[in-house]
């Protein structure tokens, strides 16, 4: 046997089980084009193992890599391990399909079919979740950049006719320039409006991310990535507003079981409190993304709209924080609307998106996106 080969992919440990000739079978039939040699990678650390997968520290080019190495103790011949099988197969057909075309997604690089099936991925530093549960300060720009990059991505797939079905903050990732990006893409399906599948009425994911319509066995569609998201939102808010992580849904002592939440957010419309201290147009997103009806929640092209027009304001709200240091955090929005003519000493000169705009403009844009 090559030595070069990592331990890790060494078959002696092991025969080749039924899955894994199953899933290489179908890569190397369709996607020639993504195969590597396992001699081209190296494996380091362990970054983190699921049910189905263990992620490895690598490098593949001399670039920092995710290895996500396909690995299961389930029985062969269950329906948990053909599920398993599919998912897989979904991932890589997803990420394959995207062809490293969105910045807000994480790139392919490849996979490894023998000796183990191994997708090989952009590295980054760590998910949002983890970030979100360090010590540290957030600020509401680095917050609210996170989540446009999350909607940009999430536009990109909801534009190629995919549905992610599993967006959760464990499952965006952060880059080392601190770019989110979303990842995980084992539970995303191509969807079609005339072809209804069965597989997007079943219930997965994680629960307190899952929008009542799926426990109600109707159809996931792209509103159900939107009702997730509103989540996301929540979380990312609650976070800078507290200075501490709050687990949705964790205010509810009659809630001791995940399983409750589904049954409670379709049944009762129960939802996390949303802060009083947001400002009005994070309160209306959240409230309209976690709507109970999908029609009822905008789409990713609206929200990216939404989003824009609040980075419109960035400028003006930097030059305020600079003058106003000490009304830290969510301070800042009450003190843009007790002192609107402070607007006027920025330059008259001043750009956006390489277009002169007046003080004037800067103004409206900003109330707009905070009133």
């Amino acid at each position: 046997m090559d030595s070069t080969w990592p331990k890790v992919l060494n078959p002696s440990l092991g025969p080749l089980s039924e899955y894994e000739k199953e899933i290489r079978s179908s890569l190397e039939n369709n996607r020639l084009e993504w195969i590597v040699h396992s001699s081209e990678v190296e494996f380091f650390s362990e970054l983190g193992r699921g049910a189905t997968a263990v992620v490895y520290f690598g490098k593949y080019k001399n670039k920092p890599v995710a290895l996500k190495l396909v690995e299961t103790t389930l029985p062969i011949h269950s329906k948990a391990t053909s599920q398993m099988v599919e998912d897989v197969r979904k991932e890589f057909e997803i990420l394959s399909s995207l062809a490293n075309g969105s910045d807000h997604n994480v790139h392919l690089y490849g996979i490894i079919t023998e000796p183990r099936i191994c997708i090989i991925m952009e590295y980054c530093c760590g998910s949002l979740y983890k970030f979100l549960n360090e010590s540290m300060e957030f600020d509401w720009y680095t917050l609210l950049n996170w989540f446009r990059d999350t909607i940009r991505g999430l536009l990109f797939l909801h534009s190629n006719g995919i549905v992610h079905r599993d967006l959760k903050t464990l499952n965006i990732l952060l880059t080392e320039d601190r770019r989110a990006k979303l990842a995980d893409f084992g539970l995303s399906r191509f969807y079609s409006q005339d072809n209804q599948l069965t597989t997007l009425q079943k219930l997965r994911g994680t629960y307190c991310y899952t929008a009542p319509e799926i426990y109600f066995k109707q159809t996931y569609t792209t509103k159900s990535d939107i009702y997730s998201c509103g989540v996301i939102l929540w979380e990312l808010c609650s976070r800078c507003l507290y200075n501490k992580y709050c687990r949705p849904y964790a205010e509810f002592p009659m809630i001791t079981m995940d399983c409750q939440i589904i049954i409670k957010v379709a049944k009762d419309e129960l939802r996390p409190t949303i802060p009083e201290a947001l400002p009005s147009v994070l309160k209306s997103a959240i409230s309209h993304m976690w709507s109970q009806s999908p029609d009822a929640r905008p789409n990713t092209e609206q929200l990216v709209g939404l989003l824009d027009t609040m980075e419109m304001g960035k400028m003006v709200i930097s030059f305020l924080l600079n003058q106003h240091q000490n009304n830290p955090k969510l301070h800042f929005f009450s003190l843009l609307l007790n002192l609107p003519r402070s607007l006027m000493k920025i330059p008259h000169q001043a750009m956006m998106h390489g277009k002169k705009v007046k003080p004037e403009v800067y103004h409206s844009l900003l109330l707009q996106s905070i009133s």
